[in-house]
């Protein structure tokens, strides 16, 4: 059923019905199920694990994948939220920074790790200098030639 109102247009079916959209006559390409989970390139969306089938994409026939493109001084984002105000809408994160070429990953709003281009790791440490940095307020502990260095206070 195709109904208008003055703020939108709805596309409705009867309470027990999967919603399709096909491509090239029989070929489905995503599903609404009536429970409200959407499968894209999948039919089955509710038969995969309870907790984590809202959204369930891929091609069972073959690699699945997901592309996430923004501008070349800008990043991509996944959110996982736990409200809609404030911090809430981004309490976990994992970002990747097309101008910085590197990735973090947030806890409770605020960045805990990040990945560098080099390939430098930094856990509490937004700027790491070597290839594995961890900070935690009173020493900082890095491995610089494969020999693990501890630096107190100041760190140098």
């Amino acid at each position: 059923l195709l109904a208008y109102h003055s703020d939108r247009l709805e596309i409705q079916t009867d309470s027990s019905k999967d919603f399709t959209i096909r491509t090239n006559g029989a070929n489905e390409r995503v599903r609404i199920d009536s429970n409200g989970r959407v499968g894209l390139g999948i039919t089955n969306p509710g038969d995969y694990y309870a907790s984590y089938n809202r959204v369930v994409m891929g091609r069972p026939n073959d690699s699945g994948s997901m592309t996430i493109v923004s501008a070349p001084t800008f990043g991509g984002y996944i959110a996982f939220a736990d409200g809609t105000s404030g911090n809430q809408a981004y309490r976990g994160l994992i970002m990747y920074a097309h101008g910085g070429d590197y990735m973090t990953f947030n806890t409770d709003s605020t960045e805990k790790l990040r990945i560098t281009s080099g390939g430098f790791v930094g856990i509490g440490v937004t700027n790491p200098e070597f290839k594995f940095s961890w900070n935690d307020a009173d020493f900082l502990i890095a491995m610089i030639a494969n020999v693990i260095e501890i630096f107190y206070d100041n760190y140098f």
